[in-house]
């Protein structure tokens, strides 16, 4: 698995915690700065591990949090960029960030967006959101959902389950 870090807030008053979700929609609970969550993430985690940073306020608020996108990076740890992308600025603007990578949400993006993405990201990168064992927005397997985006051209899909609050990167 994964580690998820959720992350809300504006340049030096960004914050995490424990990540919870009510349907699709996440949140944080115990507010932490997120300095020292990211410090404990690195102790947990060894060099070239991955951890998903997840952009709490850009999934509820439908737009892209532009100053999480330059916020610092964790050394040493593959790092992928989940976030609201509306538009292909939205994944031009995440590229520009300190992430190794970005995850193209399934379930908030149009069909233009995720075709868009396939050419702009050197490794097209997909997440859905699963709730026992479905894609949340459509309620359709969560495993037909992958199979169709790695049909479409996308590398790698982030199956966040939403009831563990874990993250899976699967590989076609």
């Amino acid at each position: 698995m994964i580690p998820l870090v959720p992350v809300s807030g504006r340049r030096e008053g960004f914050v995490s915690g424990t990540l919870t979700f009510r349907g699709a929609v996440p949140f944080i609970i115990g507010p932490q700065p997120y300095a020292e969550v990211l410090e404990r993430v690195y102790a947990d985690t060894s060099t070239g591990d991955r951890l998903v940073i997840v952009d709490v306020d850009g999934l509820r608020s439908r737009t892209l949090n532009t100053d999480l996108v330059k916020s610092r990076r964790l050394r040493g740890r593959e790092t992928l960029f989940v976030s609201h992308i509306a538009s292909d600025g939205d994944i031009l603007d995440a590229m520009c960030g300190s992430f190794d990578g970005i995850c193209i949400p399934y379930h908030t993006a149009s069909d233009d967006v995720l075709d868009e993405s396939l050419d702009l990201l050197e490794v097209p990168r997909a997440a859905v959101f699963v709730s026992k064992g479905a894609e949340i927005s459509t309620g359709n397997s969560a495993e037909s959902v992958a199979l169709g985006l790695f049909g479409k051209g996308f590398v790698e899909v982030l199956m966040i389950d939403v009831d563990g609050c874990t993250g899976e990167l699967r590989s076609r």
